[in-house]
């Protein structure tokens, strides 16, 4: 009897880890106790705007991905790490904001999990070393726009926000965090720092400073919109970017300061400059972009080195 409690135990135990991870890797963690922030981050933001069941799709494609992965007997340790289950988080999110609650929704939803689950390690054998990041659910969420579902996007993409915000900087700096997870929330956002901080305390005070720097030159260019300034869309690429100069940083000081700032750059000003001129909503790839550039640059500095 003892030894099925330990058992059900640890297995109860696994399923919390693989679930709180799914969310802590959308922003690089490896942390239970940070993917649960930003579980809850996504919680509050859903029912602020009235649509709890965006957070009962991410919720349930954070279930699901880790089942898939375990059936396509992916190893344990890549599982219970969240490898496979942030991407599905991000596309439950974006599933719950276009895709009716229904059979059909749900059907998307699992359909679309499920293709993330194996698109995956196929993309990743083609990027040739460079980690995949979130250009799965990029592409997953494009498709379910421009072809499965093309339903309007206009709330990942932080459109929501209401004018109320306005020219708000402290809105705008907390905004910037929960729009990682496509919401404009500043309270949901004060959750995800949260979540950092519970991971490092170094990379919430990188993170700080490139949201706070993305949102005052923001506030400085006439030309974009302050309500969407508010709503942090210029301003989560750049946090994801740190992030991700964080996690990949070499050993040469200098050049990883001198590339990740470069990096950081261009992924606020690619949405400054591209965002309004493509039909389809950016989401992460700036910073997929700014983090591939980044590496391949690492890289070359390193091998000009040796």
């Amino acid at each position: 009897m003892y030894e099925v409690c330990v058992t059900f135990f640890m297995k109860i135990k696994q399923v919390i880890t693989s679930f709180g991870n799914g969310y802590s890797q959308v922003l690089l963690q490896n942390n239970v106790v940070s993917g649960l922030f930003f579980f809850f981050a996504t919680g509050i933001a859903s029912f602020n705007m009235g649509h709890p069941e965006i957070l009962y799709f991410s919720a349930i494609s954070a279930a699901l991905s880790p089942f898939f992965s375990w059936c396509l007997r992916y190893p344990d340790e890549e599982i219970n790490e969240g490898i496979w289950g942030y991407n599905a988080v991000l596309y439950g999110i974006a599933c719950g904001m276009v895709v009716p609650v229904s059979v059909s929704g749900i059907a998307v939803l699992i359909v679309g999990s499920l293709g993330i689950v194996l698109f995956t390690p196929l993309l990743s054998s083609v990027l040739i070393g460079l980690p995949v990041l979130t250009a799965p659910f990029i592409i997953a969420t494009w498709l379910l726009h421009s072809g499965i579902m093309p339903h309007d996007m206009s709330v990942p993409s932080g459109e929501g926000a209401g004018s109320v915000l306005m020219k708000n900087y402290p809105v705008a700096f907390s905004g910037s965090f929960m729009e990682i997870f496509m919401f404009p929330d500043a309270v949901g956002g004060i959750l995800v720092m949260l979540g950092l901080l519970a991971g490092s305390r170094k990379l919430l005070m990188i993170t700080v400073v490139a949201s706070f720097l993305s949102v005052v030159v923001s506030f400085c260019i006439p030309e974009l919109s302050p309500d969407k300034i508010s709503a942090g869309l210029y301003g989560y690429n750049a946090i994801l970017t740190a992030v991700a100069v964080y996690a990949f940083a070499g050993d040469n000081q200098f050049n990883n300061i001198f590339l990740g700032c470069g990096a950081i750059i261009l992924a606020f000003i690619i949405p400054v400059l591209i965002g309004p001129r493509i039909p389809v909503p950016l989401l992460t790839s700036p910073f997929v972009i700014s983090t591939w550039l980044y590496i391949l640059a690492q890289r070359r500095c390193m091998s000009s080195h040796i």
